[in-house]
């Protein structure tokens, strides 16, 4: 930081904006991440339904 009080308010007023900036990224990489967690979820239902299906295929053609 800067001696010189103006120069501080401006190095302060831009560690603010930034500070801005990065929260703001991480609140979209949140979203996203959210976003791929609940397409995860449904992929494994999915899956898990498919297996339960291919077991009592099987089981029936016994």
């Amino acid at each position: 930081m800067a001696e010189n009080p103006r120069l501080r308010a401006v190095e302060t007023r831009e560690l603010f904006h930034y500070l801005g900036m990065v929260c703001r990224e991480k609140e979209r990489v949140n979203a996203e991440v959210n976003l791929l967690r609940e397409k995860l979820e449904a992929a494994t239902a999915e899956l898990r339904r498919a297996r339960s299906h291919a077991a009592e295929i099987l089981r029936l053609s016994d």
